[in-house]
């Protein structure tokens, strides 16, 4: 499976699933200077983390449009 969750600047979070926009969720900012960095595979409001394997994660300085993202889904990326 392929997932992206992005956050966009007018701070909502995107997220896609095999290049798909599946849904997007109003968030607090999230910022990559922040002390404990960014966070992947935990929710920390429920207290339950993502059981199973996160592979080529990748952190990007800025959002990537959907052509981008699809493109990086047939890379396999």
């Amino acid at each position: 499976v392929h997932f992206v969750a992005q956050q966009k600047s007018n701070n909502n979070i995107e997220f896609y699933m095999n290049a798909e926009l599946i849904g997007s969720e109003s968030a607090s900012s999230i910022s990559p200077n922040s002390p404990s960095g960014p966070v992947i595979g935990a929710n920390t409001r429920e207290d339950k983390n993502f059981d199973g394997r996160i592979d080529s994660v990748r952190i990007y300085n800025r959002s990537l449009t959907p052509q981008e993202i699809q493109y990086l889904y047939e890379l396999g990326l």
